[in-house]
């Protein structure tokens, strides 16, 4: 499962890179953060939209792989301060493709 956390604008850049691979399970949730962009910019000195999207991919572990190197290899994706990207594994999942 690859589990993303990015602001609005980057979804777009995000979908992209799932497209390139085809992936079939995914589901996006509209996040706000918990600290005060005023906080969070005058304790560590950045701007920071409170509005973010949880995307939550799920497919086969070689699909997960390549759309997890594909994301970091992209500047936008990895700008600092947009976004948090990060792998968990399944043990099983069902319902993603036709078994045949």
């Amino acid at each position: 499962m690859l589990i993303s956390i990015v602001s609005n604008d980057l979804e777009e850049e995000y979908s992209h890179i799932m497209k390139k691979f085809n992936m079939n399970g995914g589901t996006s949730i509209r996040g706000f953060g918990s600290i005060s962009p005023e906080k969070i910019e005058k304790i560590f000195n950045i701007n920071v939209t409170p509005q973010k999207n949880i995307l939550f991919t799920v497919d086969k572990t070689e699909k997960i792989n390549q759309a997890y190197l594909n994301i970091l290899e992209n500047d936008k994706l990895m700008s600092e301060h947009v976004g948090v990207y990060f792998t968990l594994p399944l043990v099983e999942a069902y319902g993603l493709y036709n078994q045949d």
